[in-house]
């Protein structure tokens, strides 16, 4: 299969080009590029070009578009769900929110569309990555991270999945698998909480590319 142009395809969103095109995005972000709640021309060339370099694969900006809308769209869910509670845990046999029923209820009685969630959640690591994205960003262009009101506890071995990345073929110049890297980087120890000030692009920018880098 020639996966060079995919302009009339469908586009093929497995875990590791999700993650590649959010790294990606979180670049643009830095440079400026994202002037409204989208990129500028610039920008989404810059994310076409790398993105086909990475993983073979052509996409025309509305792929892209649609890939970036509906991270956000889960995201937006994501946090509503997670909104007003403290020191969630990750379950890693059900990846999402380790909880008792009760909490569930409550939450999808008030956030209906976080039902995909309950069994499938979006694991740590990549809810940092779409901070980056859709959070606000200063006139400089550095990422204007706010101190999460949650933040999960506890980490896993298990392999890792989350309900914003599709299936399909992996990128053609990655060795690693995304399980690989993301339970490599779930047994990095905790930072000490005087660390969180050092969160911003380039922070978030070194870990991620432990993910996505061969």
């Amino acid at each position: 299969m020639n996966k060079g142009k995919e302009v009339g395809s469908s586009a093929m969103w497995d875990r590791e080009a999700t993650n590649i095109f959010c790294d990606l995005c979180l670049k643009e972000v830095e440079l400026g590029n994202r002037h409204t709640t989208n990129f500028n021309k610039e920008g989404w060339n810059h994310v076409s070009v790398k993105f086909k370099e990475l993983t073979c694969r052509y996409y025309d900006r509305m792929k892209f578009k649609n890939k970036w809308d509906q991270l956000k769209k889960d995201w937006k869910i994501w946090k509503e769900l997670k909104r007003g509670t403290t020191c969630l845990g990750w379950d890693p046999l059900k990846r999402t929110i380790y909880a008792p029923e009760e909490w569930w209820a409550e939450k999808l009685h008030v956030v209906p569309a976080a039902k995909k969630f309950k069994m499938n959640g979006i694991y740590p690591i990549m809810e940092e990555m779409l901070d980056g994205m859709f959070k606000g960003v200063v006139a400089t262009g550095a990422h204007a991270f706010t101190p999460s009101e949650n933040e999960f506890i506890g980490t896993t071995n298990a392999p890792v999945t989350d309900n914003i990345s599709g299936s399909g073929e992996v990128p053609c110049q990655i060795h690693r698998s995304a399980d690989e890297r993301l339970a490599e980087s779930s047994s990095i120890p905790k930072r000490p909480r005087v660390e969180k000030k050092k969160k911003g692009a380039a922070f978030i920018r070194s870990t991620i590319e432990k993910l996505v880098l061969c």
